[in-house]
């Protein structure tokens, strides 16, 4: 029983002890950071005095151990206060508050060492640094502490139970690996970064951000949210800098400083929460995502570096961008180091803090020397100011660099303070300009300066019990100790000093801690408590409160007195005023004994002041109120450790000697009554004081009252019903007192009361009260009027407004770059008071109301005749010139309690104004004829790579006035299709890029620096960055974008021949993949992988071909060598891959998870799928695709073991180990939007019209709709348009009506009512087809029809190849079989018609592409009308011959036209489902009707992005279409590794090949082996990629060459080499760095087998892996030479080429 039930105490104890005393400091400072703490007993008469000193003083064993965080203090129930501390080594320890004992100390892991790190910002130990924070609801602290696990490095976060400082059930919780949100390719690593500011929480979870150590490694800022619920961890956490304008993380080498940084370290301030918001301060970062375009905060930046960033914390913790502000010079703030991050935000009390516009305030200064005063509402974006400036309330110059943060004092007018380093402590004062903006004005300064070097803390101001006048500010010194001040500014503007015991220069960046009465400092490795003494020698009567003493009298108090331990002696009274006064004659002489008792009196002396001033008085006047003082005893104690001075304090309350009459408040607004309403049968209430503030009893005189403002009018004595009064103008009370009634000293009584009136109007009386206490007035408002009545409008663009139903909001056309703003105006022209009653503004990045939380806000009041203003702004990104345009609708809906002004009988009622613009960009350069940009933006390039444009044509005259307008011109006057601009000067023209691959991501905001001649406009960016622009009539931009992107299209294919009859079958072993990712460092493609179905068959044949090579065998993959190659037989290991990106499963199918998990496990579970991925060591996911480029992770990331099987990995968190299947299985249909129906051909997701329907001449709508079914309807009635809408409808006509126009595709969501795989529309949308015929492609002799197939291209390692020819006396089918597994991904798509002639037949040709074809065999056939001879020889690796081909610019496929009627169209799906078609013609004349055979070879070579081709042989037999009898002939298939497309045509029905031996593949040659550069390489590198071979090398070189955009084709690499198994690189000319070409030889001259050539197999279940060693692929620093020539121009620089043999 024990076991359980001390379990059970220990979860319950929490709940049934949870406390906190409103004096304890349970987080630093506040939740809002303001740095105002009212409720810590601080009386400044009483730590001014001589009584507050030093209680004590500990100090941590090792002197290198250093309080860096915060103490805390807490009081458990029925306990005494606690002080906690936690140190750099990862210590925390609680103390007694009032003696200093120790309580508990734990070191909860040892700390890490600075000296592995060498940031010396933090010496020798870094453990815990942040300031924790208690719960007060469970009596937990949490905190971060550094340290190592298993020789890392590691943060987390502990939960102890206070005060034994035991670890809470399921914590602690680690936070490394855990991914951010916005950026999965971002994870925490504990050694890079610190956790310096302080904790803050909301909602359940724990608030925590990091910095990095002296903005060194591969880190990246975070802010993260933790669950308190045991066992949850890590609920959220956020990425400071995130793609895509952040730098990518190098996750291997953590020195390579590419993590974003953007820190958030503050000085180790806390985190500022106000309400599910919290706010950071943020450093140096690399993104600059906003470049120098000015950009809303609301926008959202992937790069807050330099920030104050707004984030919004939702129930769940989810953490997420609100808005932000980024000063305008934040990138020069980045090269001199001049952190804003330096302090947190400051968020000023919102009861003080306040305007008409502005709800809260905030604060943050930084190291760049300046005070930034915000909008928390709206902190301010980048840029946001007039002319480019900061976006803010204010911006104040400090003196130096300020570090720690501000503080504030929210009474008697509001202040904030700051210290610049080496400078006084500034106090600004509270303020509005004459706009009523809020503005700061110096009103005061310390007399002394701090510090000259960073340390000094946060300001923060104390008050006694929230008492204004009380307030105390603090500051902490690294010099001079701690140090306070009034916190109002004297007469002089001196902040005036109070004289505090001497204390050590304080840790950096601390702030006081306040217990109660107490405070607490560190001072490195001490810590320091500071109050009114607590081991007193006497226990006095404290506080002594003397009441209410009479103006022009004395009061008097007796202090009784204990002593606590003997006393030589009382040696004296004294007092702090005067006025206040003790006679040290009164107090006991001589010895004191231990419990002896005596008491004195004590004098409050105000026999000299008065309530009002005297004349010929020389005395002050007093106000009645509460004042006071301390008085000290001072002792000579007859034991040691007692203080020898005890302070009492003293208070009591200024009264008058005569009765003294006081009304409050001074007046009372009642509002407006609403003539006609339900409250207006009651009336208004309202409630006012009546007080005796002097000690005699009051006697009412008389009252009587006039109209409110009018003096000249006279009095009307009040009338009475019994003792109700009438005071006239409908206002009365329900009691009040009546002449000669009294009121007794110090009584108040309370009076109700009301207002009623059945006219229209304002009412307002002022109510004048007489007594023998004197007399006082109270002035009494309201108004009654008719109901408010509301009119709504929206400004227009000439000054006026628009009250036209529906109310619209339309900003129109809004040039990119610039702000518009426009705003709504509720009037009310009724005669009460309008109230808004509902509000729901739009906000978004760049359509907004400005004000959410101000304007048009729920809850506020429009007077009579008045009108409130709701301003919506157009924060319209800035882009390049010549630049789509972007149309963008919110709504913001109202509504008031009023009636409607347009029907006054009705309500005002739910008003849904919709907003609306349409961004667009400035069009320059020559015009088309709709008004259009002739040259429209492509993107920004690089040209690190060499020119993308080759010619520079603007002159230094022309360079001096540079825009995009004049570039553009000149290139267009010269005919070029593109023109670009760099280095803000230049202008470069064009008629092809040269190096695609240099495209940037718009994203990353590259391209930024101004022209010349119009800065407004940007011409290049730093680092070689070029504004490129294509002519629009000459150049596809969306079509390359999609090339650059990946963007694929899908494409059918046919075969149609005549009576042929061929059959071919080829079988083919497993295979290894590879994905070709990016060929150049700035871009990058997307491939997934779609494995094929490997298939094998038996095939007779009169001849055979064999080849064999040398192998070796393995059983691990080449990939990782701790993986097995194959698993199951059919699952080759395909690398190690990213889950879980943003929440979305990388496979997401099927998923199971158990504790007896391996990798056949999950093969099992996922047979019906074609990947299958293991995880986190027992979880196993399935997917039919998987997204291999940018989900591709390093292997050493994959290092779980599998549960039931150690010896395999199982992935890791978040990571998969990921295997292929050799069996295809395809994925489920998707549904989508049908191209084509008949002769319809889509053409995007429309909206309906304006006002009724877009298409109006037929209707149709049934429960059996289909996109069909329309067209067939459609075309009945003739008409040029159909579309599909709500599932089920289907409309006609020929022109579109007024308002319909091309939406998001994506709003065209519903599925055809008959066809689950089709879209028809949605409510509203439009599913618009165009009446599109196919045009027919038909000979002259011949009839045109067509047949569909589909060829699936894969590539294998080997492949054997052992055809048959069978031949009949009849008409029979032909069919082509060939089948492999699939080892390449490529990133492009193409479609092409095919069309066929004769009589079809349908034929399906399933073929594969190979790197390696070790037998080609070649068939030579003859035939008659009675039999058939077939024989075949074989030869190896025999090449086509090229001959003409024709290939288009970006996609790839090839057209091939012979003399013969046959069509063949080869669909080839590849990674992304490319297409790539191939189309051959073939012309047939039949002359007699005697049976002609005629039969043609078509040998058809295919070229993917991979460089894998296809070749075809088909021999036709074209009977004539009178003949009764037919011969056959036969065909034969013949897979070549030609370069080029070839056709050849011949009358016979044999086929030969011949071509140059030498060549690779594609035309390149093997020119032998060489020796590397021993540093570098002696060519650019294209790609590193194990599924590395010779031909994908060369397949790589050539996808730069076919990706080219221009109708002008690039040339291509001349050379290109391959090192090291894997290694593929190309350029056009070498370099060797000086040093002499060297040409190896011998048998270790380039012997590392290419990894691509690895593959395995399966006999008797054992596994082998098989090296081919065909072709090599280099070695360590030495490289196999490919080149389209023989002929090499090497360098000579070095001296001529050699020749040795390899070491």
């Amino acid at each position: 029983m024990k076991g359980p039930f001390g379990l059970l105490a220990a979860l319950l104890w929490p709940a049934l002890v949870s406390s906190y005393a409103s004096t304890d400091s349970i987080q630093d400072a506040d939740s809002a950071q303001s740095g105002y703490l009212p409720n810590h007993n601080m009386d400044p008469n009483v730590v001014g005095s001589a009584s507050f000193g030093t209680l004590w003083s500990t100090t941590m064993p090792n002197n290198l151990e250093v309080l860096y965080a915060k103490p805390l203090t807490y009081t458990l129930t029925g306990g005494a206060e606690m002080v906690i501390t936690a140190s750099n080594m990862n210590n925390v320890r609680v103390y007694d508050a009032k003696a200093g004992t120790p309580i508990a100390s734990r070191q909860l892991t040892p700390p890490f060492l600075q000296s592995d790190i060498g940031c010396a910002d933090i010496p020798n130990y870094i453990g815990i640094t942040g300031t924790p924070i208690i719960d007060p609801a469970t009596n937990i602290m949490y905190l971060f502490a550094k340290g190592y696990k298993g020789g890392k490095c590691i943060y987390q976060m502990y939960a102890l139970q206070l005060p034994a400082l035991t670890d809470v059930p399921g914590f602690p919780v680690l936070m490394d690996g855990n991914r951010a949100d916005n950026d999965r390719a971002r994870y925490f690593m504990g050694g890079t970064v610190l956790q310096r500011p302080a904790l803050a929480t909301l909602n359940d979870a724990i608030l925590v951000a990091f910095g990095g150590h002296c903005d060194l490694f591969n880190y990246t800022g975070y802010v993260a949210s933790v669950s308190k619920t045991p066992g949850v961890g890590v609920l959220s956490m956020f990425a400071m800098e995130s793609s895509p304008g952040a730098p990518t993380p190098q996750p291997l080498d953590l020195t390579v400083e590419k993590g974003g940084k953007a820190g958030i370290w503050q000085s180790g301030m806390g985190i500022a929460v106000d309400g599910s918001r919290a706010f950071v301060v943020t450093g140096n970062g690399q993104g600059h995502a906003n470049g120098n375009i000015p950009a809303s905060g609301r926008l959202p930046l992937s790069t807050l570096d330099e920030c104050v960033v707004n984030l919004a914390i939702s129930a769940s913790g989810k953490i997420t961008l609100n808005d932000y502000f980024e000063p305008y010079d934040y990138v020069n703030m980045d090269a001199a180091d001049k952190d804003l991050g330096s302090s947190g935000v400051a968020l000023l009390d919102a009861a003080t803090f306040k305007t008409s516009t502005v709800n809260r305030i905030g604060v943050t200064v930084g190291k760049n020397s300046k005070v930034y005063v915000m909008n928390a509402d709206n902190l301010g974006g980048f840029k946001q100011g007039s002319g480019g400036t900061d976006g803010v309330i204010q911006v104040i110059t400090a003196s130096n660099s300020v570090f720690g943060g501000a503080g504030s004092y929210p009474l008697e007018g509001g202040y904030f303070y700051f210290t610049p380093v080496g400078d006084y402590t500034y106090a600004y004062k509270f303020g509005v300009d004459a706009n009523g903006a809020p503005f700061f004005t110096q009103a005061g300064k310390t007399p002394t300066i701090s510090a000259g070097r960073v340390g000094v803390g946060q300001p923060t101001i104390t008050t006694n019990k929230g008492q204004a006048g009380s307030a105390i500010l603090w500051v902490t010194d690294v010099n001079t100790g701690l140090n306070a001040y009034k916190a109002v500014p004297d007469a002089n503007g001196i902040l005036q000093p109070i004289n505090l015991p001497a204390t050590p220069g304080i840790t950096k960046f601390q702030r006081p801690v306040f217990g109660n009465g107490r405070v607490f400092v560190t001072a490195g490795s001490k810590l320091i408590a500071l109050g009114s003494p607590v081991n007193l020698p006497l226990t006095c009567t404290d506080p002594v409160d003397f009441g209410s003493v009479e103006t022009g009298s004395a009061g008097t108090a007796t202090i009784s007195c204990k002593a606590n331990i003997a006393i030589t002696k009382i040696n004296n009274c004294t007092t702090a005023d005067p006025r206040f006064q003790c006679s040290s004659s009164s107090l006991p002489t001589g010895a004191i004994a231990a419990g002896a008792t005596f008491s004195f009196p004590v004098v409050w002396n105000i026999t000299l002041e008065a309530i009002a001033s005297v004349v010929n008085t020389s005395y002050g006047t007093v106000i009645p109120g509460v004042d006071g003082s301390v008085l000290s005893l001072s002792t000579t104690n007859g034991v040691a450790g007692y203080t020898s001075t005890v302070p009492v304090s003293l208070t009591g309350t200024i009264a008058s000697k005569e009765p003294f009459l006081f009304i409050s408040p001074g007046d009372v607004n009642f509002g407006g009554l609403v003539l006609g309403s339900a409250e207006a049968v009651y009336g208004l209430t309202g409630s006012a004081t009546i007080q005796n503030l002097g000690n005699g009893p009051l006697t009412f005189i008389g009252m009587a009252w006039r109209v409110g403002n009018d003096t000249s009018s006279s009095y009307t004595n009040v009338t009475f019903s019994g003792s109700k009064p009438t005071f006239g103008l409908g206002f009365s009370a329900e009691s009040f007192p009546t002449p000669l009634s009294t009121l007794a000293a110090g009584e108040t009584l309370a009076v109700p009361l009301f207002f009623n009136s059945s006219a229209p109007g304002s009412y307002s009386v002022a109510l004048k009260v007489w007594s023998d206490g004197g007399w006082d007035e109270i002035l009494l408002a309201a108004s009654a009027g008719n109901a408010p009545i509301a009119s709504i409008a929206v400004s227009t663009s000439e000054g006026g407004w628009d009250n036209s139903v529906p109310t619209t909001l339309s900003f129109g056309n809004v040039l990119a770059g610039t702000t518009v703003m426009k705003q709504i105006r509720i009037c009310n022209s009724g005669g009460s008071v309008l109230t808004i009653t509902k509000s729901k503004p739009p906000v978004s990045p760049q359509l907004t109301a400005t004000n959410p939380y101000v304007d048009l806000l729920e809850g506020q009041k429009i007077a009579t005749g008045a009108c409130a203003y709701g301003t919506v702004a157009v924060y319209a990104g800035s882009v390049q010139p010549n630049h789509p345009p972007q149309r963008i609708s919110l709504t913001w809906v109202l509504n008031t309690d009023g009636l409607n002004a347009l029907n006054p009988s009705q309500d005002f009622g739910v008003h849904e104004i919709e907003t609306s613009v349409t961004i667009v960009s400035r069009q320059v350069g020559p015009l088309l004829a709709d008004g259009a940009a002739r040259y429209q933006w492509t993107g920004c390039f690089s040209d690190n790579k060499g020119r993308n444009l080759a010619t520079q044509i603007n002159n230094s005259t022309m360079q001096a006035t540079n825009t995009n307008d004049q570039c553009q011109k000149l290139c267009f006057a010269a005919g070029y299709t593109f023109a670009g601009t760099e280095y803000r000067q230049e202008c470069w023209c064009g008629n092809k890029i040269n190096t695609p691959s240099t495209y940037t991501n718009e994203s990353f905001n590259y391209c930024t620096f101004s022209c010349t001649g119009d800065t407004t406009q940007s011409c290049g960016g730093d680092g070689g960055y070029l504004s490129l622009y294509a002519d629009t009539t000459k150049f596809d931009i969306q079509a390359f974008w999609n090339s650059i992107n990946g963007v694929p299209t899908s494409t059918s294919s046919s075969v149609s021949s005549t009576s042929t009859s061929t059959s071919t079958s080829i079988s083919t072993t497993s295979t290894s993949t590879s994905t070709l990712t990016s060929t150049s460092s700035s871009s990058s493609s997307e491939s997934t992988i779609i494995p094929t179905t490997t298939t094998s068959s038996t095939v007779s044949t009169t001849s055979s071909s064999t080849s064999s090579a040398p192998t070796t065998t393995s059983s691990t993959s080449p990939l990782n060598p701790n993986q097995p190659a194959t698993v199951s037989g059919q699952w080759t290991y395909n690398g190690c891959y990213i889950d879980n990106v943003n929440g979305l499963r990388s496979l997401s199918s099927a998923t199971t998870a158990a504790d007896s998990m391996t990798l056949e496990t999950c093969a099992q579970f996922c047979s019906a799928y074609n990947f299958f991925g293991t995880e986190y060591a027992r979880e196993c996911y399935c997917g039919y695709t998987l997204n291999t480029t940018t989900l591709k992770a390093s292997e050493t990331d994959c290092s779980a073991p599998c549960v039931a099987n150690p010896t395999q990995q199982c992935g890791a968190g978040d990571r998969l180990s990921v295997y292929l299947n050799s069996v295809y299985h395809a994925p489920p249909a998707q549904p989508s939007h049908v191209p084509r129906a008949g002769d319809y051909a889509w053409m995007g997701c429309y909206s309906e019209a304006t006002t009724g329907r877009a298409l109006t001449a037929g209707t149709l709508a049934n429960d059996n709709m289909t996109v069909g079914v329309c067209a067939t309807f459609c075309s009945g009635k003739n008409t040029q348009l159909m579309g599909i809408e709500y599932g089920r409808e289907c409309y006609c006509g020929d022109t579109l009506a007024a308002g319909s126009t091309l939406v998001d595709t994506s709003s065209c969501n519903m599925l055809c009512e008959n066809d689950s795989l089709a879209y028809c529309g949605a409510g509203s949308r439009l599913d618009l087809y165009s009446y599109s015929p196919v045009v027919s492609s038909t000979s002259s002799t011949s009839t045109t029809s067509s047949t569909s197939s589909s060829t699936l291209i894969s590539s294998t390692t080997s492949t054997s190849v052992s055809p048959t020819t069978s031949t009949s006396a009849s008409s029979t089918t032909s069919s082509t079989s060939i089948s492999s597994t699939s080892s390449r991904s490529v990133s492009s798509s193409t479609s092409s018609p095919s069309t066929t002639s004769t009589t079809p037949t349908t034929s399906t040709t399933s073929a594969t592409s190979t790197t390696s074809t070790t037998s080609t065999p070649s068939t030579t056939s003859t035939s008659s009308t009675t039999d058939t001879t077939s024989t075949s020889s074989s030869s190896s690796s025999a090449p086509t011959s090229p001959t003409t081909s024709s290939t288009s610019l970006i996609s790839e496929s090839a057209s091939i036209t012979t003399s013969t009627s046959i069509t063949t169209s080869t669909s080839v799906t590849t990674s992304t489902s490319t297409s790539i078609t191939t189309s051959t013609t073939t012309e047939t004349s039949i002359t007699s009707s005697t049976a002609v055979t005629s039969s043609t070879t078509i040998s058809t070579s295919v070229t993917t992005s991979t460089s894998i081709s296809i070749s075809i042989s088909i021999s036709v037999s074209t009977p004539s279409s009178s003949s009764t009898t037919s011969t056959s002939t036969s065909s034969s298939s013949i897979l070549t590794t030609s370069a080029t497309t070839t056709t050849s045509s011949t009358s016979s029905s044999s086929s030969t090949f011949t071509g140059p031996t030498a060549t690779a593949t594609n035309g390149y040659y093997h020119l032998g082996c060489y020796s590397d550069t021993s540093s570098g390489h002696a060519l650019p590198q294209l790609v590193s990629n194990n599924s590395m071979t010779p031909e994908l090398c060369i397949a790589i070189a050539n996808s730069l060459y076919s990706a080219a955009p221009t109708p002008t084709k690039a040339a291509r690499l001349p050379y290109l080499f391959i090192e090291y198994h894997h290694e593929c690189y190309g350029g056009t000319s070498f370099n060797f760095r000086g040093s002499a070409v060297t040409s190896l030889v011998g048998t270790k001259a380039c012997t590392d087998y290419c990894w691509g050539s690895v593959s395995t197999v399966t006999t008797n279940g054992v596994v082998s892996t098989t090296t081919g060693t065909a072709n090599m692929c280099g070695g360590a620093k030495q490289f196999n030479l490919y080149a389209l020539s023989t002929t090499v121009a090497f360098p000579t620089t070095g001296g001529p080429v050699t020749t040795m043999t390899a070491p």
